[in-house]
């Protein structure tokens, strides 16, 4: 995510907390329900933004990790293939040593 689109969005929660300051005022000062139904609509969009943000931290940790376990697959497969090369040489080594071949 850009740096901008960061600023942005913690800008968006900036004024949406202070929009529920103020509905929580107002509804404190006048017990209309409109107040109340705003302050509840901007906790419920703040609890969405800071959903989604935990949404994106933990969609790069998934990327990450899941290349690290492609990265360490490919390495126990070469490892394997190479395991298997040398044991091939080797006992080729005691067939010759033997006399078997």
């Amino acid at each position: 995510m850009n740096k901008y689109v960061k600023y942005l969005m913690w800008l968006a929660q900036v004024l949406v907390c202070i929009a529920a300051v103020i509905a929580y005022v107002k509804y404190v000062k006048t017990s209309d329900a409109v107040y109340s139904a705003l302050l509840a609509t901007c906790m419920t969009a703040l609890v969405a933004m800071c959903a989604k943000e935990r949404w994106d931290k933990l969609s790069e940790w998934v990327v990450c990790i899941s290349d690290r376990e492609h990265a360490l697959a490919q390495s126990v497969s070469s490892l394997a293939a190479e395991q298997l090369d040398c044991k091939e040489r080797v006992d080729k080594l005691a067939k010759t040593l033997n006399g078997d071949e």
